[in-house]
């Protein structure tokens, strides 16, 4: 058993590697930094539990169920576990090639024990040593390496602040208590907004997190990050991290969205320190291609969501095999997960400064906080109210990690960013999630500066922003706004009220998806959209587009485009605009 498990997880891992290194096949799984840890023990796992019955059939009557059809049954389940990578391929013809496989096997071996017996023997050895030899390496490389980054920060400048950036992932600005939201659902972070600068028209530069984030990290709009559906983020363009660490500032990134901030989606460059992987027994049974299968995954969320034994028995039906590639084959990290990460490093720096981003992630589908808040704001626990109740356990997490840094003595003396990658829809526009569309629910986001070194608080900014200015105006606020190559434009005239300040056009883009229902129009169009004094422009290089007031139209109820001249107007104001900034079409998919 050990053999065969340790084997499917070789196959697996191999096949995946030369797909993506050699054949250039991307793909968002199986590609964690401890994959090699993760799958090897995942694989013990499943293969354990699926040959247990086998196992003691064969101790029992070993004359029935011989050592090489319970091989021959191992093998095939070898076989078909590596297949299964293949998810172009159906399920069930991978599953007639590894019976086949299995077929053929008990037939080479039958009568064999002895030399079977020995062989597996020493397989098991060979593998299980190689593994551990290879995670081991691994790990201390890694150890390594992040001990020589540490060590080669420079010393930073006196009273260098410390920065703490915290995205609230998939929260949307309407939905939230300290901008007007349904329920008072942020009593905390509205406390640190009186005290603060509150932004009331902050848009991200996307409505999906990969290219947001990219450009949170780098100044740049979405498209020009180069990061996308299928592409990380490049090395060409600084990044936020890079720009303080430069300045002897000790970077530290947290993540709970083990998908789209993951280190290899190149967001991780310039920090010392990336955590991005739960290491608990969920997370390593479900590193394997058999326990990502689409029935064991609606299993494993109905058990999460219900804990219901029978309701999760009837969320496999009908089976299915092939695997699933997003965040629901990852044992959910929640926010207190991130917030004591952070708190125990921060805790090791002494008088360092620090730059720190945390990713949370529980407002995000399927929005699962803690149990308590699943039903705070609806006794059905629907999926919007989960929602908002997600959003409560964050606004807690978030000023734990701040009444924990006041207490240290560091508060005093960080930058505190609370802002969010997108926002969210649920039946508006006919639309569920994100990352398919432009309207308002979808890019405009909570931007909080809560705390900053000489901040005049108490302020709140009507001006629509672009989150694409947020690294700049970090760099401003941090007294390095002269010695980095981030674009964007500091926000900080606005914060303090100083006249006329220059922002960056409040433009936000979005390229055709992969992997979303072929029937929605963000699977045939790239969307751009402008936002510009209270008007909102959104358009396709299908050449459709949509036309909003927002100042008294916020829900986007009434598309303005077919009134006399409205959309040529918008088009060529948008058109402009786009020229201005270099930002350019792809022509329409033929």
């Amino acid at each position: 058993m050990v053999a065969s498990a340790l084997a499917a997880c070789a196959g697996h891992l191999l096949t995946v590697a030369v797909l993506r290194r050699l054949l250039h096949m991307f793909s968002w799984k199986w590609w964690l930094r401890d994959q090699l840890l993760l799958s090897s023990v995942g694989y013990l796992l499943v293969f354990a539990a699926l040959a247990f019955i086998p196992v003691l059939l064969h101790l029992a009557w070993p004359r029935r169920l011989t050592l090489p059809r319970l091989a021959a049954f191992l093998v095939g389940l070898t076989v078909f576990s590596v297949l299964l990578v293949f998810q172009r391929l159906a399920p069930w013809a991978l599953a007639i090639v590894a019976v086949g496989c299995a077929v053929q096997f008990h037939r080479v071996v039958n009568a064999r024990d002895q030399r079977l017996r020995r062989a597996s023997r020493w397989l098991a050895a060979g593998l299980a040593g190689g593994t551990a030899v290879l995670v081991i390496a691994s790990h201390m490389v890694r150890q390594r390496a992040g001990a020589s980054a540490l060590a080669a920060i420079g010393s930073a400048a006196a009273e260098t602040p410390n920065v703490l950036l915290i995205i609230l992932d998939t929260v949307r600005g309407e939905s939230v208590g300290f901008l007007g939201g349904p329920v008072d659902n942020t009593p905390r972070l509205t406390e640190w907004a009186r005290r603060g600068v509150l932004f009331d028209n902050a848009y991200s530069t996307s409505s999906w997190t990969l290219p947001s984030h990219a450009s949170i990290f780098t100044g740049e709009y979405a498209s020009t990050t180069g990061a996308d559906w299928v592409e990380p983020l490049g090395t060409e363009r600084q990044t936020l991290a890079e720009a303080l660490r430069a300045h002897g500032v000790v970077t530290g990134g947290f993540v709970a969205n083990t998908v789209a901030t993951w280190y290899q989606t190149g967001l991780a460059r310039g920090f010392v320190r990336y955590d991005d992987t739960k290491y608990s027994l969920a997370e390593f049974a479900l590193s394997t291609t058999l326990t990502q299968s689409t029935s064991v995954v609606r299993a494993f969320m109905e058990w999460k969501q219900s804990h219901w034994l029978l309701g999760t028995l009837r969320a496999t039906l009908p089976l299915s095999f092939k695997p699933r590639g997003n965040y629901v084959v990852h044992d959910l990290i929640r926010a207190d997960d991130v917030t004591g990460q952070f708190l125990r490093w921060q805790e090791t720096l002494g008088e360092r400064p620090f730059f720190a981003f945390l990713n949370l992630f529980d407002a995000h589908e399927p929005y699962l906080p803690p149990d308590s808040f699943r039903t705070m704001y609806g006794a059905e626990g629907l999926e919007y109210d989960r929602y908002l109740g997600a959003i409560r356990y964050m606004d807690g997490e978030v000023d734990r990690v701040l009444q924990t840094l006041d207490r240290r003595g560091v508060l005093a003396n960080t930058i505190v960013v609370v802002t969010s990658d997108h926002g969210e829809s649920f039946g508006e526009h006919r639309l569920f999630g994100h990352g398919n569309g432009l309207y308002r629910n979808q890019i405009r986001v909570p931007l909080l500066i809560a705390h900053a070194p000489g901040l005049v608080g108490g302020t709140r900014v009507s001006t629509p922003v672009s989150l694409r200015d947020l690294p700049a105006t970090i760099l401003d606020l941090a007294g390095m706004s002269g010695a980095h190559s981030l674009g964007g434009r500091s926000l900080r005239g606005l914060m303090m009220a100083e006249g006329t300040t220059k922002t960056s056009a409040v433009i936000s883009e979005l390229s055709r998806g992969i992997n979303i229902d072929p029937r929605s129009f963000a699977a045939r169009a790239d969307q751009k959209s402008l936002v510009i004094d209270s008007l909102h422009v959104i358009q396709s290089n299908l050449n459709t587009l949509s036309l909003f007031a927002l100042s008294h139209d916020t829900l986007e109820l009434n598309d303005l485009a077919d009134e006399p001249g409205a959309r040529e107007t918008a088009s060529r104001s948008l058109s402009k605009v786009l020229r201005k900034n270099g930002l350019l079409w792809r022509p329409p998919p033929s």
